[in-house]
């Protein structure tokens, strides 16, 4: 049996530069590109959006910002067609969070 001390045996070797390179590639992997929704699923979000607002469901929304998909859980306040926003009270902290429907990638 090999006694292994894993990343400690190799910390005393590398340089702090070399640890935030490292930090930094880990962040980029994590980056995606913002998926291409094709018109079936864009007609059935927003179809999911006119039932939530008649019927002040609670829905999870899952949206894309800063190359990441973001969740976030509430009922949508309001929808603003000309400016492309919804206002969404988020469950957790009844703030108001102001999306672009152009952003939103999924709707559970």
């Amino acid at each position: 049996m090999v006694n292994d001390r894993g990343h400690k045996k190799w910390a005393s070797l590398m340089l702090p530069e070399h640890v935030i390179m490292l930090e930094q590639l880990e962040k980029e992997d994590n980056l995606v590109n913002k998926p291409l929704l094709e018109s079936d699923i864009l007609e059935e979000m927003e179809h999911q959006i006119q039932q939530a607002i008649l019927n002040k469901t609670k829905l999870t929304i899952d949206y894309y910002q800063n190359r990441r998909i973001h969740s976030i859980q509430g009922t949508i306040d309001t929808v603003k067609p000309y400016t492309a926003q919804i206002t969404i009270v988020l469950d957790s902290s009844k703030k108001k969070k102001h999306l672009s429907i152009r952003d939103i990638v999924a709707i559970k």
